[in-house]
Formats: structure tokens, sequence, C-alpha cells
């Protein structure tokens, strides 16, 4: 695997990338408008219509407001919080815009948030798997729409507020078929509340399945369209502020392919 991205890691300067200053080995983006706000690169290379992932981490900011992450034109992660983010994607053309920025209204003029270790490649998948890093070695597809972050190879969902609302990260889940069942796997091996904070993984619009102890679990629902996003994350009821759900080893295979034996053929 190769990266696309030139100079990812900002190690002494912000060369290949246009918008953005140079701060302690992170890229810097301040806001001076009111308007987006981005720093940017040209990233070739791609074939189009293959699945790939992009990841990045918000290492600092002036405070916590609407950022985002986007190849321009095909998709697009909001960014909230300093945290570890990923979003899969399938290109459209050979080079696309990659985007490292600011909401309109996110801030005021001279807020800033800082970004490092940009990372763009191929996604892996093996035979009928369809989540991209659900073992979180590495954050490459899912991103988190509230507080979640990687923690000790865990993606961990944690209650920042004091009310009842999500805190989810989300993944794209490509080349499905409309009608087959598939089925979802996944860990739960701590949680921090004893209240029972409840917690869950869902098909957007399809199902969630929903529990509140640490477990292993599997769901199954039938796909309505190619694509479909999954959510991960801490339902609206249950625990308190700060609790904490860690998942690991998300899964999501179709039905096994039964290949035929070759017909035996006799010759005279």
């Amino acid at each position: 695997m190769a990266n696309l991205i030139t100079n990812g890691d900002f190690a002494t300067n912000v060369t290949g990338w246009t918008g953005g200053t140079w701060s302690s080995g992170s890229i810097r983006k301040t806001r001076a408008a009111a308007g987006y706000e981005y720093a940017s690169q040209t990233v070739s290379g791609f074939t189009i219509g293959a699945l790939y992932f992009v990841r990045t981490s918000r290492k600092a900011s002036s405070g916590n407001f609407n950022c985002y992450i986007s190849i321009a034109g095909v998709a697009t992660a909001g960014c909230n919080y300093n945290s570890d983010y990923g979003m899969v994607f399938k290109p459209t053309a050979t080079s696309h815009t990659l985007e490292l920025g600011l909401y309109p209204g996110a801030g005021a003029n001279g807020d800033w948030v800082e970004w490092d270790d940009v990372y763009c490649d191929l996604a892996s998948l093996s035979a009928n798997q369809f989540v991209v890093s659900g073992a979180f070695t590495t954050n490459d597809g899912f991103s988190p729409t509230a507080h979640a972050n990687i923690v000790s190879g865990r993606l961990r969902a944690t209650r920042e507020s004091a009310t009842n609302v999500y805190e989810n990260s989300t993944q794209f889940i490509y080349g499905l078929t409309v009608g087959t069942v598939y089925t979802v796997t996944y860990d739960v091996p701590n949680i921090s509340s004893a209240s029972g904070q409840n917690f869950y993984v869902g098909i957007n619009s399809i199902t969630s399945d929903i529990h509140s102890t640490t477990g292993s679990y599997s769901f199954s629902f039938t796909a309505t369209a190619t694509t479909h996003q999954m959510e991960v994350g801490i339902f609206p009821s249950g625990g308190a502020q700060f609790d904490y759900v860690d998942f690991d080893n998300i899964s999501m295979t179709g039905p096994a392919v039964t290949r035929r034996a070759p017909r035996s053929c006799s010759y005279s």
C-alpha cells in the first residue's frame, strides 16, 4: 500500500499544500473570513470506481467547532472534535481535491484547527467483507459525527453532553446487493458506566442492534440499496455524562459463495 498524499506528516513544512501554515509538525488553518476555510491538496492516481480511504488526526484547535474532511464533490465527513477520523469513498475521476477545513460559521476570525498524519490509499477488504478497518489498528473508515476516537485499538464513543443525545461514528458501506441478507458482528469489551449505558450498531433507516452490557453481538438485515450507512455509538438513554463504550472487531459479511465442482469429462 502506498500513500497518495504528498507530505501528509508535515514533519518540517507544508510543501504540497495550499491554504495552510506549518505548526510544530501539523498543518494549521486559521479562520480569516466567514465562509468555507480549508487547506487543500490535489490528489492524483485514483482508479475510478475503486474503494479508497482517507484518514487524518485533528490534533489541536482553539475550540470545539465544526470542521470537515472532504474529497471535493465525492464525500465529506464532519470532524467536530480533536480526534482520529477516517472516511471511505469511490473516486469519480483520477484526481480529486482533498480539503481539511472549517464550515461557515465555525469559530470566529483568528480561531484555528491543526491536522496531522494524512493518509489516503486503496481500501483493503478480504473476500466477502464489507467494513473497512473494523479492528481499529488505525481508523481508516469510521467518521465520528460526535465525540469518538481510537483508544488502545478500539473505537470509543463518549457521552460528552449532560443530556441524552446520540454520540456515534459512521461509515458508508459500498458494494451491497439489493435484497441480499448481510450479517454484522461486533464486540463491546468495555463499558465505563455501572448504570447501564445503552449503545448500538445499526444500519441507517433499517435497523439498530441495542444493548447495555459487554459482550459479542450480531444482527442481520436485508439491503435495500447498493450503499448503506453504518452507525456505531451511544443510544440516547441510560448512562451519564462522560460515560463511554468501546467497540471492536466490527465486521459485515454476505452469504457464503458456493462454488460448483467442475464437471468431469470423458473422451473416447
